[in-house]
């Protein structure tokens, strides 16, 4: 089961980039629908656990809510490894 777990890991990566765009498209068109603009945020635990990608990420939010965007926050699977 690991070799299975091992090999499919790049497909399903593909797979993962592949889908976000489709993700973004679709709240790209529902917000602008609203006159809403959206910005993607593609984390991984890293970000969470680090105390400077923490703290960036805090800034970057920050200035994309006070500029009244709405963050989409979504884990980045193509290289999280998840």
């Amino acid at each position: 089961h690991i070799y299975e777990s091992a090999r499919t890991k790049p497909y399903d990566s593909a797979c993962a980039a592949a889908g976000q765009l489709t993700l973004m498209s679709l709240y790209s068109t529902l917000f602008s629908a609203r006159e809403i603009d959206s910005s993607q945020f593609l984390v991984t635990q890293q970000d969470f656990e680090d105390e400077m990608r923490k703290k960036n990420l805090k800034y970057a939010l920050t200035e994309i809510l006070d500029v009244g965007m709405v963050p989409i926050i979504n884990e980045n699977d193509a290289v999280s490894g998840n």
